[in-house]
């Protein structure tokens, strides 16, 4: 599918801090990685529909879950540590760890699980740049979700590196950790096939 906007600026950084970019985070998704900063441009519509069922899934699964709720959110702003702040598309924290919903911006207390839902423009950076960050952080899960190929790819931290875990098309029906009680049919996590 060809952009119908500029390619993201992601890919063209510039020098900067969180101090540079906080006051104008909460308007536009700006991410600090590296001492440079990433503006990311406006979502499109079936990346926004992927991850807001991404978000009802796993928090249907995981709220109902025996080993305890989670906090699942979209497009939080998480400092990953004293230089590295970030927007996953959606995120995950066990109430065990965060009991009260956090009031400080950003969120400082690490999420275990992340989901990037990819774009064409954003993929590279999402599979390393950021990626690699959330591994140093010591997030435990990521999933990387493609709702152009209609996949999911889920990692896990083990070793001090992603571990691939599996890649799920549309047609599976599986269980997928951390939220792996139940399992879900994939298809529903993306938007339906264009009618003729």
């Amino acid at each position: 599918m060809a952009d119908d906007f500029p390619r993201d600026p992601a890919c063209r950084p510039e020098v900067g801090s969180w101090s540079d970019i906080m006051h104008i985070a909460e308007e536009e998704r700006a991410e600090v990685l590296g001492g440079r900063i990433h503006y990311r441009t406006m979502t499109r519509f079936y990346h926004s529909y992927t991850a807001d069922r991404v978000q009802r899934y796993t928090e249907d699964r995981a709220n109902r879950s025996v080993r305890g709720g989670w906090w699942v959110v979209r497009e939080v702003h998480v400092r990953l540590n004293p230089d590295d702040v970030v927007v996953p598309d959606v995120a995950g924290w066990r109430i065990e760890r965060l009991p009260e919903i956090p009031t400080e911006f950003p969120v400082t207390t690490l999420p275990e699980w992340v989901c990037e839902v990819l774009s064409p423009s954003t993929q590279a950076y999402d599979r390393g740049e950021k990626g690699q960050a959330y591994l140093r952080a010591g997030v435990l899960w990521m999933w990387l979700v493609d709702p152009e190929a209609c996949t999911v790819e889920v990692r896990q931290a083990l070793d001090g590196r992603w571990t691939m875990f599996g890649v799920w098309g549309a047609d599976a029906t599986e269980a997928l950790p951390p939220f792996d009680e139940e399992p879900l049919e994939l298809a529903s996590l993306f938007a339906p096939p264009k009618r003729p």
